[in-house]
C-alpha cells in the first residue's frame, strides 16, 4: 500500500507519438511538474498497464497525443493498444485527466487523435482539470504552442495533487490579514 500512497502524489504522463514530438512534449510537461516538486512518471501510452487500479493510483493522468497521418487511423502506433482499451469503456469515473493534442491543419481532420482521445476519456468517466490543449504544425513550433497550456496545467496540479501548497484567492483591491 505504501507504493499507492507514494504514487498518489504523482502525475502519470502518457504519450502517443510517431515523430517524437509528443514524447518531447511529455518530457517538457514532466520537467515543469518536477520543477514544482512533484513526481512525474512518463510512459508511452501502450506501455501503461490497462487496468483501472493502476491509473487510479496517480493524482492526475496527462495524455499528449499526436495525429500520425491523414488516413482514417490517426492514432500513432505506440498508442493504438491503449486507445483500443479505452474503446471498451473502462470505469475511470472520477479520474482527473488533462489532454494535449498535436495536429496539422493541412490534414482532412485536424487533431483527429486528440479528438478521439477526448471522446474516449469522457465516455470512460474521466474529469478534465483544464481545457484540452492543441498545437498545429502549420502554425509554427508546437513547443511554443504547448507553453501556455503547460502553465494552465501546472496551476491545476498545484490545486489537485495532494501535498500542494495552499491556494489563497484574493480579490483585487482587498487586503488580507495574516495572523
Amino acid at each position: 500500500m505504501e507504493t499507492a500512497t507514494k504514487q498518489r502524489h504523482s502525475v502519470l504522463i502518457g504519450y502517443g507519438s510517431s515523430t517524437g514530438q509528443a514524447a518531447d512534449c511529455a518530457d517538457i510537461v514532466a520537467d515543469s511538474i518536477a520543477a514544482d516538486g512533484y513526481k512525474a512518471v512518463v510512459r508511452e501510452l501502450n506501455d501503461i498497464p490497462r487496468h483501472e487500479p493502476f491509473i487510479r493510483q496517480f493524482s492526475l493522468f496527462v495524455i499528449i497525443i499526436s495525429s500520425s497521418d491523414d488516413t482514417d487511423d490517426h492514432v500513432p502506433f505506440n498508442a493504438e493498444v491503449f486507445c483500443h482499451w479505452l474503446q471498451t469503456r473502462p470505469d475511470l469515473a472520477g479520474v482527473d485527466v488533462a489532454l494535449f493534442g498535436l495536429g496539422d491543419s493541412s490534414y482532412t481532420t485536424f487533431n483527429a487523435a486528440g479528438n478521439l482521445l477526448e471522446e474516449l476519456l469522457l465516455n470512460a468517466g474521466c474529469l478534465f482539470v483544464c481545457p484540452v490543449g492543441v498545437a498545429d504544425d502549420e502554425e509554427g513550433s508546437v513547443f511554443e504552442q504547448l507553453e501556455p497550456w503547460v502553465a494552465t496545467l501546472t496551476r491545476a496540479v498545484r490545486i489537485i495533487v495532494p501535498g500542494s501548497p495552499p491556494v489563497i484567492a484574493q480579490l483585487p483591491g482587498s487586503t488580507m490579514d495574516v495572523a
